[in-house]
C-alpha cells in the first residue's frame, strides 16, 4: 500500500510539473511584457527559499549567490524568476550524488546595457552533442531526467522575448553553466 501511494504521489508530483509549464508557456506566449526594476537580491532569495520548501532537487547542495550591486536591469520580473527558478531546479536535480561538495553558483553581473545571469554548477553535465537539444521541446538529455522536457524550451522562449540570449557549456561529469543575457527593456524595446 505504501509502495502504491508513493508511486501516486510521484505521478501527481509529475503532472503538477507538467501543468505548471504548459501554463508558464502560455502566459509567456500572450501575456504582455511589463517592465520594472528589478531587485535581484530579493529575486534570487525567494527562489532559493521556494525551491528549498518544495524540495526540488537535494539540500546538500551548496548555492552561492553573487550579485554585483551594479547589477541594474529593467525587465519583466515574473519571467525573470521563471527563467532562474528553471536553471536553478534543473542545477539541483541534476546535481551528481558521486561528488562530496555539490555546488551550484548564481552569478549576476552588468553587462552591456543589461545584465548576464550565470548559474554553475558541477553536476552531472550534458553531453556537447546534445547542447542544442536541449532547448528543443519535449527533449531530455538525460534517462534519468524527471521533467517533462519542455522546461528548458520555455526558458529559451522566455529569453527572446526577452531579447536576451542564452548559451550552455557543459560537459559529462563536469557539470553545467548556463548564461542568460538580458538587456534592460523599455516600452519601445520589448517584443509583442
Amino acid at each position: 500500500m505504501l509502495e502504491l501511494l508513493g508511486m501516486l504521489k510521484s505521478s501527481v508530483k509529475k503532472l503538477d510539473g507538467f501543468v505548471l509549464d504548459i501554463l508558464n508557456y502560455s502566459r509567456n506566449a500572450r501575456v504582455q511584457v511589463e517592465s520594472e526594476k528589478i531587485d535581484f537580491n530579493e529575486l534570487v532569495s525567494d527562489i532559493v527559499r521556494d525551491l528549498r520548501f518544495m524540495n526540488a532537487g537535494n539540500s546538500n547542495v551548496d548555492i552561492t549567490v553573487d550579485v554585483s550591486e551594479n547589477a541594474i536591469l529593467h525587465s519583466d520580473k515574473s519571467r525573470i524568476k521563471m527563467v532562474v527558478s528553471n536553471l536553478l531546479a534543473n542545477a539541483l536535480r541534476y546535481h551528481d550524488p558521486q561528488k562530496a561538495d555539490p555546488y551550484v553558483n548564481i552569478s549576476i553581473q552588468p553587462h552591456d546595457a543589461g545584465v548576464i545571469i550565470s548559474i554553475q554548477d558541477n553536476g552531472i553535465g550534458i553531453s556537447k552533442d546534445k547542447h542544442e537539444k536541449v532547448f528543443d521541446m519535449f527533449y531530455r538529455a538525460s534517462v534519468m531526467s524527471e521533467g517533462t522536457g519542455i522546461g528548458l524550451y520555455i526558458v529559451k522562449e522566455t529569453v527572446e522575448k526577452l531579447n536576451g540570449i542564452i548559451t550552455l557549456d557543459s560537459e559529462p561529469g563536469r557539470g553545467s553553466d548556463f548564461r542568460v543575457y538580458l538587456p534592460t527593456i523599455n516600452n519601445k524595446t520589448q517584443k509583442k
